[in-house]
């Protein structure tokens, strides 16, 4: 048996061509859409793969010529074949389903890095990865329905187990390398990105040699921290007297009102600096209440304001402050007038810094959706809460990639201030990788 792969813009052309390189006779195994040119996948051109067989001597034809008796459908047993019980056929029989033929599967054998199984069987019916499947088999005999059902399923599955290691072959990966695209998809990073990260890790490292387990997690890792980035805190200068104003916006119930605490007791207690806590959050009593106690124990003022000029004046009231933390209400992204009402406080303070505090927990496409509706407030940069939530942190490195934001802090639980830190890329790169620990 003969197994081509024909690449064209459509299916009908490539099947054409199939045609007539293989003939008539030739049967599509597995169709597909792949990226074709261009640099680094960009400017690529979009392009249909065919992978026809055909058999060297059809079943069909040895059959016309053999002298075994017309009532029995035979065929060759090659080895490591697995071939399905013969079955009576009688002559009218046959005139009721004339194209009944063998269906034979291939044993299957392990998979080394760039073999390709030969496929020597023929599985009439839809073999797309999408929808595999097998053309129903009409049989007269004894053989129960239920037990042709049983054998046609086992088949579905071999047939898509070994079209997925075709494709992973085709991939021309190492295996190190694909299983560290697995580990990255499989830990929420987007699956475009997982592909760009193994791309440039090839291109930056195409001398052949070893490709161990740990040096492919040694460049996947090299490249993560590279997309993370280097971290953008809250900097004082300890020579310039200039005031920082840094306010903290986000969706309700990530934690604003406990991570500026974490902020305040940090620079207040640790670095000796004077602080000022502003509170616009008067939706919530049992938050002003917090923050009113927290700022007694740590000996910082608090100020509550309930609206834009009245957040002006308390700035300018706090001038002898270095910094100024402001907390505000949560808002959902998805209510327009009290993002507005937000985007107010923002327009009058002017502040130095606008951090968008998110939650480590929210998938990936409501954060895009989220930054999106924030962004009017001039985000210039991100802190992640609730890292001890969760276990997948693709959608950290997704935000970064795709906003080209930088992050800030992290937090990893409750306590104050000692649950949260800078943004270490080499901490969350191991995070994004899978290694929780």
């Amino acid at each position: 048996m003969r197994v081509k792969r024909f690449v064209a813009p459509t299916v009908q052309e490539a099947m054409n061509k199939m045609k007539q390189e293989m003939g008539k006779d030739a049967v599509i195994l597995h169709t597909r859409k792949i990226k074709e040119g261009g640099l680094l996948g960009l400017f690529s051109r979009e392009m249909v793969e065919i992978t026809g067989a055909v058999e060297d001597n059809s079943v069909i034809a040895r059959e016309a010529h053999s002298r075994e008796p017309i009532g029995l459908v035979r065929s060759p047993e090659p080895q490591g074949m697995l071939r399905s019980r013969e079955t009576p056929v009688t002559t009218e029989a046959r005139k009721r389903a004339p194209d009944v033929v063998p269906v034979m599967v291939p044993a299957v054998a392990p998979l080394t890095r760039g073999a390709v199984h030969p496929i020597d069987a023929i599985v009439s019916g839809d073999t797309s990865r999408e929808g595999l499947s097998v053309k129903k088999v009409e049989t007269v005999g004894d053989t129960s329905q239920s037990v042709i059902d049983s054998e046609l399923k086992q088949m579905k599955l071999l047939m898509g187990e070994i079209l997925g290691r075709l494709d992973e072959a085709d991939a021309n990966l190492p295996v190190e390398l694909h299983s560290a695209y697995k580990r990255l998809v499989d830990n929420e990073v987007d699956e475009t990105l997982a592909r760009q990260i193994i791309r440039q890790i090839i291109e930056n490292n195409d001398e052949q040699g070893d490709w161990s387990p740990e040096r492919a997690r040694r460049l996947v890792l090299a490249q993560l921290e590279s997309l993370l980035g280097q971290p953008r805190p809250i900097l004082l200068p300890d020579t310039v007297k200039s005031q920082e104003v840094v306010m903290m916006v986000g969706p309700t119930g990530v934690g604003k009102t406990t991570t500026i605490a974490k902020l305040a007791a940090t620079f207040s207690i640790v670095n000796r600096r004077k602080v000022g806590l502003i509170t616009a959050d008067t939706y919530r009593i049992a938050a002003v209440e917090q923050l009113k106690t927290f700022g007694d124990i740590i000996g910082v003022p608090v100020d509550v304001v309930f609206t834009p000029q009245a957040l002006r004046s308390a700035i300018e009231r706090h001038q002898d402050k270095e910094l100024l933390l402001v907390d505000t209400a949560g808002r959902s992204h998805k209510n327009g007038s009290q993002l507005e009402e937000l985007s107010a406080y923002v327009e009058i303070s002017q502040p130095s810094r606008t951090i968008l505090v998110l939650s480590a927990t929210t998938k990936f496409k409501d954060l895009m959706q989220i930054t999106e509706c924030f962004s009017p407030m001039n985000i210039d940069r991100y802190l992640f809460t609730k890292l001890d939530e969760t276990s997948h942190y693709g959608s950290i490195l997704n935000l970064i990639h795709g906003t080209g934001k930088p992050l800030s802090y992290v937090t990893t639980g409750q306590n104050v201030p000692d649950d949260m830190e800078v943004a270490d890329p080499k901490k969350l790169s191991n995070l994004i990788y899978g290694e929780t620990n």
